[in-house]
């Protein structure tokens, strides 16, 4: 199986609500150790809440800067993808503020 395989399925697990606290945490695990830039350590404990309900995939302050959004990918697209986060009522409270907040960073730089 890929690599790229692996982390989709862990990135799956995730967000699947019938899995277990523990198989998300091991899933978290080795999202860290193999996708460090989606999936940082938390600086404090080593380990770091799901960062992703959103695709995105850095936790949010209004000073990120765009590229720490976008990730390399195009601006239009993420931000297509953060309002329909914010306007779908299966996802987290948390989740549509970190959207608005990546959303603010992107429509703030045009």
């Amino acid at each position: 199986m890929s690599e790229g395989n692996v982390i989709r399925g862990h990135k799956a697990n995730l967000s699947n609500k019938s899995t277990s606290d523990e198989s998300k945490e091991n899933s978290l695990k080795y999202l860290q150790e193999h996708d460090p830039e989606e999936y940082p350590p938390d600086e404090g404990s080593g380990q770091q809440s799901h960062p992703r309900q959103t695709s995105g995939s850095s936790t949010g302050s209004a000073s990120q800067n765009v590229e720490s959004v976008t990730h390399g990918k195009d601006a239009g697209n993420v931000m297509r993808g953060l309002k329909a986060t914010i306007s779908n009522p299966n996802v987290s409270e948390e989740a549509k503020e970190r959207a608005h907040e990546k959303l603010d960073v992107l429509e703030g730089a045009e």
